[in-house]
């Protein structure tokens, strides 16, 4: 077996340079293709480019296209300023961003294999690494302008540091994870709970022995709260609610329409839209309000479309959606396993490809079509909407990848297991397990990406144990 001191260097070089240059590939063949600033179809992406382009031209954290500019609590600001020192370096022009964001999905599959290497036979490790480089989808949305490439590799240095603690028990170690799952949710609010799950899941399995003393897990996480304490206090003082984001407005929205709007739209034969306002806009300050906002944009399924206004519109409907929801609990709790589950088989290889030969830059709509039967519980419509695709060879390897991959992982996280790193096999399943279930009703693919280092190591362990099984020990005995 290899040392662990023996080449590494070699092998995260191979990894990185080979995971850039395939995502590189696509950013040249996406800018050739797409002449202009023209990648600002999707609408998540709009509202990130306007946050930058505020914050340049002194209007501050504001998603207002004029004034008075409104400050922004729906989104948190960390990727707004990647993007916007992006356009202050380049001229505000966005193309150069595809090349950083494809460099830093190339340094997190290098992350990935530091930390296998830690626990693994370099060789298993170089195989994870090569696998998350290889992907398509962390490959695809290297190319997006959205949050999930920088989230998962904060989200990944942050757990290396943490595999770190926890091999050799160094507090500062600790502390910078905490420092980078704080950091992550600047990136994306929906990683507020990571750090409470993992410190206090470990706390507990250690029974706050060493390494995990009930002390440091509690000074990691008022060290994570202290830093996420400012952006509470500017949203209380700036729009009076003390919170990270809003999204917990749209999201009982969104809930209220996946839930129960999508399929009483489908029986009547009517839009998602039209069933919305017939359901949640019949009260008369909602209607008074849309009439005085006749250019606020609802987007296909009812959604306020990235505007400031958002958050007026979303006082007044909140109130009756919370209430359906709650009384309701029992199939809203039920889709959102349903649905996150789902998402864990979403992949956006079909769509894109369709997309790019029609020169759109936009999701999968095809896979969505699958996902959306899924989401609304119909299984019969599901398989329908899948077999529909049977003969697209891109969506039958897609499918069939996605669920091998799972199978080597499983077999992965066993090994683990059984061989003794239960603490590395916990905290794989912590953040990749939160990270699914938060998914809820969206099921997109986009939301696998963060957990795409995760299970492509724990696939490189049951890939090895199946085709080498000559190689009995590949785990390494912890240094201390």
């Amino acid at each position: 077996m290899e040392s662990k001191s023996e080449g590494w260097r070699k092998y995260f070089l191979i990894i990185i340079t080979v995971a850039f240059v395939l995502r590189a590939t696509l950013s040249v063949i996406i800018i050739l293709s797409f002449p202009g600033d023209k990648f600002d179809n999707y609408v998540d992406t709009r509202g990130y480019m306007l946050l930058a382009k505020n914050l340049l031209e002194g209007h501050g954290f504001s998603g207002s296209t004029s004034p008075p500019y409104a400050p922004d609590n729906f989104r948190t600001p960390g990727f707004p300023l990647v993007l916007a020192l992006v356009y202050w370096l380049f001229d505000f022009q966005i193309a150069p961003f595809f090349f950083l964001n494809s460099l830093i999905s190339a340094i997190t599959c290098g992350m990935a294999f530091l930390i296998l290497r830690q626990y693994l036979d370099q060789r298993v490790a170089l195989l994870g690494g090569l696998l998350l480089a290889f992907d398509v989808d962390s490959i695809m949305y290297a190319n997006f302008i959205l949050t999930e490439t920088l989230y998962t590799f904060v989200l990944i240095v942050a757990a290396y540091f943490f595999f770190e603690y926890l091999r050799t028990n160094r507090l500062w170690q600790l502390m910078a994870s905490s420092i980078f799952l704080a950091l992550n949710v600047y990136v994306r609010p929906a990683g507020i709970y990571t750090a409470a799950i993992v410190f206090i899941g470990m706390g507990i399995y250690c029974r706050f022995r060493a390494p995990f003393r009930w002390q440091r897990a509690a000074l990691a996480l008022v060290v994570f709260a202290a830093l996420l304490a400012p952006w509470y206090l500017r949203n209380a003082l700036q729009v009076g609610r003390f919170e990270i984001s809003s999204i917990s407005m749209s999201k009982a929205l969104r809930y209220s329409t996946r839930v129960f709007i999508t399929k009483e739209a489908q029986e009547r034969g009517v839009t998602i839209r039209e069933q919305l306002k017939d359901e949640l806009y019949v009260d008369t300050n909602v209607k008074e309000w849309l009439a005085k906002n006749p250019d606020f944009e609802l987007s296909g399924d009812g959604m306020p479309v990235s505007d400031i206004r958002q958050y007026e519109f979303l006082k007044l409907v909140t109130p009756r959606t919370k209430k359906l929801l709650w009384q309701n609990w029992k199939q809203v709790a039920f889709t959102h396993i349903y649905s996150s589950l789902g998402a864990l088989f979403s992949t956006d290889w079909w769509g894109f490809n369709a997309n790019i030969l029609h020169t759109r830059l936009d999701m999968g709509h095809d896979v969505r079509s699958t996902l959306f039967w899924m989401v609304a519980g119909d299984f019969n419509k599901t398989l329908k909407a899948f077999f529909q695709h049977r003969g697209s060879t891109i969506m039958l390897l897609s499918f069939s990848w996605t669920i091998l991959n799972y199978l080597f992982a499983l077999w992965g996280f066993i090994y683990l297991w059984k061989g003794g790193r239960r603490e590395v096999a916990l905290v794989i399943l912590l953040i990749a397990g939160y990270h699914v279930f938060i998914c809820g009703v969206d099921a997109l693919a986009r939301y696998r990406v963060p957990i795409l280092p995760y299970t492509m190591g724990l696939s490189a362990i049951g890939m090895w144990r199946l085709f080498k099984p000559q190689n009995k020990r590949i785990l390494l005995p912890v240094e201390v």
